[in-house]
């Protein structure tokens, strides 16, 4: 049998650990590799520092605004997305249960627009997850043919 390396094999992590030190420009420290092939690092500096960031102008700030809001006024582009998205999403169920129920006279689950379709997606979601896992697993061996 022809035997494929895991990818798991290559894996590193690294861990870093800030300490703020508004006075000090910044050094980073190698501590020391524990477990194996997880590297911890130490960071002391003024980029350790916990800085809010305005999302209006950019410009930081070394405190939140009060009211949960930053002044900004816009959505994001992904923001924006995810509501056409889910607002679609509902469309679509709502239209789709309307037509099936009174065009094609259907009840109960049999309302659902693709009820197979939807019915598959958690299955295709965990063949996927396996699919990306399975190296890691060590379930990556084949056969010559």
């Amino acid at each position: 049998p022809l035997s494929v390396p895991s990818l798991c094999a290559y894996l590193r992590v690294g861990k870093i650990t800030l300490t703020c030190s508004k006075d000090d420009p910044g050094t980073a420290t190698f501590l020391q590799e524990e477990p194996q092939l997880t590297y911890n690092l130490a960071y002391t500096g003024k980029y350790g520092c916990l800085v809010w960031v305005s999302t209006g102008t950019g410009s930081p700030v070394t405190k939140p605004s009060g009211g949960g809001g930053s002044g900004g006024g816009s959505l994001s582009l992904g923001s924006i997305l995810t509501i056409v998205f889910f607002s679609l999403l509902v469309v679509y169920f709502v239209v789709g249960v309307i037509i099936m129920r009174f065009a094609r006279g259907a009840q109960g689950t049999e309302m659902i627009p693709n009820r197979d379709v939807w019915i598959s997606v958690p299955g295709l979601i965990k063949d996927g997850a396996l699919l990306i896992v399975s190296p890691c697993r060590g379930q990556g061996n084949y056969e010559k043919v």
